[in-house]
């Protein structure tokens, strides 16, 4: 497994617009057979800077992700509020979640 973490640096005032318009997608990456599970953080107090991480099943299921339509509808919404995407990954040794039970 592999965490991708897309770091969004937004431009002036723009963080509420932003993150209503990530209130939309979050729908759609419940739906999305390739995205096992995902956060959305931010790293400053204003929300200057958005980030998302995503828990994949390998690279080529983020590939097959990013070709979607509602990835691509997000992308192009955001395309003026965005400054630049900062783009790592990560490869996960091991996966621990605590039981409920």
């Amino acid at each position: 497994m592999i965490i991708i973490e897309r770091k969004f640096h937004l431009e002036s005032n723009c963080s509420e617009k932003f993150l209503d318009l990530l209130s939309e997608y979050f729908d759609a990456i419940e739906k999305d057979p390739y995205i096992e599970t995902f956060a959305i953080v931010t790293s400053s107090s204003d929300n200057s800077d958005i980030i998302a991480r995503f828990v994949v099943e390998n690279i080529e299921s983020w590939d097959k992700r990013m070709e979607q339509d509602y990835v691509r509808e997000f992308l192009a919404k955001t395309h003026g509020l965005v400054h630049s995407v900062d783009t790592d990954s990560q490869t996960i040794i091991k996966w621990y979640t605590k039981s409920n039970a």
